[in-house]
């Protein structure tokens, strides 16, 4: 996708470049003309460097080029992949997630009270086996005395 969104820009950029070539053109084979009434604006009369130039053939080949462009953006356009969902599939899609969401963070609840009261089963035991161990140990103290 980006690799033809690359391929439209560039299109558009040669479209730009071809465009400005083509006014550039139309500057260098016209007269500058004054509006009436402002004829004051300049002191001295604009005269075009370039007058000797004028190529007949350039304004239809910028015409061809910048009509070929166009028509090649039309198709490139054209050939993007259209985009014409709606958001019923998305909302569905998102409902579908918290929905499975839910049932993951029930099952972590539930998991996490599941082990919290192994967890203090397990240390009942320990505290357990440790009186034991040390009644154990108190036996033996005495029964060598």
């Amino acid at each position: 996708m980006c690799d033809r969104i690359t391929q439209v820009q560039d299109q558009v950029n040669q479209l730009a470049d071809h465009m400005c070539n083509a006014v550039g053109i139309l500057q260098q084979q016209v007269h500058p003309s004054i509006l009436p009434g402002h004829d004051q604006l300049f002191s001295t009369v604009v005269k075009n460097e370039n007058s000797d130039f004028k190529p007949k053939d350039l304004p239809p080949l910028f015409a061809t080029l910048i009509t070929r462009a166009v028509k090649e953006l039309d198709v490139m356009i054209d050939r993007l992949p259209n985009d014409d969902q709606t958001l019923e599939p998305d909302v569905a899609y998102i409902e579908k997630l918290n929905q499975v969401n839910r049932e993951a963070a029930r099952i972590f609840t539930s998991t996490t009270e599941a082990s919290q009261h192994l967890l203090e089963k397990i240390q009942t035991s320990l505290k357990e086996i440790s009186e034991c161990e040390m009644d154990i140990d108190r036996r033996h103290a005495g029964a060598k005395s």
